[in-house]
């Protein structure tokens, strides 16, 4: 006989440490509530504490999460700048004959 390891969203985690975090209720009252062990809700509410303060970071912005890489980005719009111009100057030239 096989058991499956519970796995849970990110979602219901963060409302398990949100719960924890205001301290409402005991730790065991919320084991119980989200059938979830005591320890572990500690363990998520001691990682979250730790790790608050990278929500504030500019390191952790947007552009780096989804692995945008920007100078790349710059790259082609210097290029299509340069092709745009060269087209303007292209079409004034058969304008001007």
């Amino acid at each position: 006989m096989t058991s499956t390891r519970r796995r849970f969203s990110k979602e219901f985690i963060s409302e398990v440490v949100l719960a924890s975090c205001k301290e409402h209720k005991t730790v065991e009252r919320l084991a119980k509530k989200f059938k979830h062990m005591a320890t572990q809700i500690s363990t998520y509410c001691s990682l979250a504490l730790m790790n608050f303060a990278n929500v504030f970071c500019s390191e952790n912005s947007d552009d780096k999460e989804s692995g945008i890489d920007t100078h790349v980005l710059y790259a082609q719009i210097g290029e299509l700048n340069v092709q745009n111009e060269l087209l303007k100057k292209i079409a004034l030239r058969s304008q001007s004959r």
